[in-house]
């Protein structure tokens, strides 16, 4: 009988470890996902013709995993305003997930259309998984690409691309081999 006693004492005591760690857990990912981490601002693109009025934007009409990541008029609106979470460093460089201010949801390279040109960008719940992290290269002080680590990671060079051929709001956001062309040039 006293053995069963100390064994639940030693159950409750368990359980209770168990609980504190998980709800610490829970609240350094919390801690992680948003706070201390500097809103980026709009990302601003080049866009046709040199014209750096376009903004990065999340379709507030699709927000769920696979919505529609768009290029519209910089408007400063939560859609538009991005967190830049790192996560980490390698010999290429440092790589970050960006994060919607508007819906907490990440930039997704499409793991269907990933390392193709024309593939498709979205927003998915953010999961540090390499087709969610990007890193800035080719600066020239106020502008870079943004590559995609997962394209970089298997021998490709895809950037985040403005299409060219949909220049009005909605326009198409994708991947495209990088060619630092004024269309995959964002404003730092």
């Amino acid at each position: 009988m006293k053995t069963s006693g100390h064994t639940g004492r030693w159950a409750k005591l368990l359980i209770a470890v168990i609980a504190v760690v998980t709800v610490l857990g829970a609240g350094v990912n919390a801690q992680r996902a948003s706070a201390g981490y500097p809103v980026r601002g709009m990302l601003n693109v080049w866009g046709a013709q040199g014209n750096p009025q376009r903004c990065l934007d999340f379709d507030y009409w699709s927000p769920w995993n696979g919505g529609k990541v768009q290029q519209w008029q910089c408007l400063n609106d939560a859609e538009q305003r991005w967190q830049q979470i790192p996560e980490g460093c390698d010999y290429t460089g440092c790589y970050f997930e960006l994060k919607s201010v508007y819906d907490g949801q990440c930039l997704d390279a499409d793991l269907n259309t990933i390392g193709r040109n024309g593939g498709v960008i979205q927003q998915w719940g953010c999961n540090n998984q390499f087709n969610q992290l990007w890193k800035w290269i080719n600066s020239n002080g106020s502008t870079a690409a943004l590559q995609s680590r997962w394209a970089q990671g298997v021998g490709g060079n895809m950037c985040l691309d403005f299409d060219l051929n949909t220049p009005g709001n909605g326009g198409r956001v994708q991947q495209w081999t990088c060619n630092n062309w004024n269309n995959q040039r964002w404003y730092l």
